[in-house]
């Protein structure tokens, strides 16, 4: 089973374009060129600071990715470009 720090999770989607917008939860929007396209997920304000496996693979199908590439994005070996490219094949999305 896979588990999160809250906040390592953040920061990896801020590194990846991701903009943090607080709601009721965090929401986090990809930007790519300035334009928002269409994929965006959320964390909970709740009060656990770790995320499961549960909430890893709600997450990645938020932003249209399984939960194996939502890993990659955490840990790194996925950038930003890579991540752009992913979702630019599975929904010809961004442009």
């Amino acid at each position: 089973m896979v588990v999160y720090k809250k906040r390592e999770v953040e920061s990896s989607l801020s590194k990846k374009g991701f903009e943090k917008k607080n709601k009721d939860h965090r929401y986090y929007y990809l930007y790519v060129d300035g334009f928002d396209v269409g994929r965006h997920t959320k964390i909970s304000h709740g009060s656990k600071k770790e995320l499961t496996d549960f909430h890893i693979i709600n997450m990645a199908r938020q932003i249209g990715i399984n939960k194996h590439e939502l890993i990659d994005v955490i840990e790194c070996p996925i950038d930003k470009d890579e991540l752009v490219n992913l979702l630019r094949d599975k929904y010809h999305l961004i442009p």
